[in-house]
């Protein structure tokens, strides 16, 4: 496997990505770095758009909108029947593009991903040309036969699992409870564990289960649990903020209680309700504790259009097609994105806080409100009182 390696104008060092974890390595140190390496490729950028890497570290690519369930909140468009999915040739051909500019990481979501029957030959060649490799699925299609090609390729799987038993049902539209739980044993028992998390989405649903779900994964062998907020676009539909912050205060109730248990349980968990600590004063100027979208992120779906973020993909964030344009003239010239790069915590009137907000994220903002320079959706967390200010 090929190790990519790219110099990043706006670090002024070199960007490696190792199993999902990302290094800048100081041009003083990389000939020591590179003598480890057996097989490298070095990108040189020369510019960065204010604000922003030189190029996506990260791409995520739809590869299908089909998949298996049909999730209630599932946040993916309706199929649409006029427009051809991109073939396997012309994505083995993107990802050399791609990595001539310089992404260290692909994340494949879908739909399910893993119904495209190609799957496994496109995720090879990825792997072999040295791209990172993350995978969101619903684990239905994981067995035995799927195991070493899982191991092999993906830094994380990130299997969904809202409910357990007949709230799996409900909230999936399809009794695949069983199903699921004979596919997720079998990432179990193998090496998969160290690389598997389980995100769970906080709904209406099951705002009241998710202690006994984090104590059914911990009794299963989950190591790792991540908890986000619904986003209401695609199949998940329309929701008030005011409506759904019913939901997250019936949630929040619980979260003490379940971050305790996980913690004591050696789990390593995460919640949109946490505000980590900002490091240092540059990254509060910056779009990347806002939102990646533009900043170290891009995504792509499954019929070549490109986009800031998944949850931003509706006709007004529309970047411009992959067999159109000019890839490296979308990053640099957009003015959606170069917009986005204008948003830093100080613009939304959160300059005096010292912690990353999820309620700050642009695209939750823009789905609840309809305003991507809005202020962060009203939250008891926030310590600079937005609620009132609003």
């Amino acid at each position: 496997m090929k190790t990519i390696i790219r110099f990043e104008p706006l670090l002024g060092g070199y960007l490696i990505m190792d199993a999902g974890e990302m290094f800048l390595i100081k041009e003083d140190n990389i000939q020591e770095v590179l003598a480890e390496l057996k097989d490298y490729l070095i990108i040189k950028n020369d510019q960065h758009p204010k604000n922003s890497y030189s190029a996506p570290v990260r791409v995520q690519i739809q590869v299908t909108p089909f998949c298996n369930l049909s999730c209630l909140t599932c946040a993916v468009p309706e199929i649409r029947k006029d427009n051809k999915l991109m073939s396997s040739y012309f994505l083995k051909e993107l990802f050399h593009k791609l990595r001539n500019y310089g992404v260290l990481s692909l994340e494949w979501s879908g739909g399910e991903p893993m119904v495209r029957k190609d799957f496994q030959i496109i995720s090879n060649y990825a792997f072999e040309l040295g791209f990172n490799q993350n995978i969101l699925t619903n684990g239905l299609m994981i067995g035995r036969e799927s195991i070493d090609f899982l191991i092999r390729n993906f830094y994380q799987l990130q299997i969904s699992m809202d409910g357990i038993g007949e709230l799996y049902n409900i909230i999936t539209g399809r009794p695949a409870w069983s199903s699921f739980l004979s596919s997720l044993d079998i990432a179990l028992e193998s090496y998969l564990n160290s690389k598997l998390t389980i995100a769970v989405v906080v709904q209406e649903k099951n705002a009241d289960d998710i202690y006994s779900l984090v104590e059914f994964c911990h009794q299963r062998g989950v190591r790792k649990i991540r908890i986000s907020p619904q986003v209401p676009i695609g199949r998940s539909g329309m929701i008030s903020w005011t409506d759904y912050a019913i939901v997250i205060n019936r949630f929040r109730k619980q979260w003490p209680k379940i971050k305790d248990y996980a913690l004591s349980k050696d789990m390593i968990i995460s919640c949109f309700l946490d505000k980590p600590l900002i490091k240092d004063g540059f990254s509060q100027e910056i779009i990347s504790l806002v939102s990646p979208g533009g900043y170290s992120f891009l995504y792509i779906n499954a019929y070549g259009e490109m986009y800031p973020f998944p949850f931003l993909s509706s006709k007004e964030f529309y970047l411009g097609s992959i067999y159109k344009d000019d890839f490296s003239k979308v990053w640099n010239d957009s003015i959606i994105l170069n917009k986005l790069r204008g948003i830093s915590y100080a613009t939304i009137g959160c300059g005096g806080c010292l912690s990353e907000c999820s309620f700050a994220d642009r695209y939750l903002v823009y789905a609840f409100t309809g305003d991507i320079c809005g202020k962060p959706l009203p939250h008891k967390e926030c310590s600079l009182n937005l609620t009132e200010r609003r």
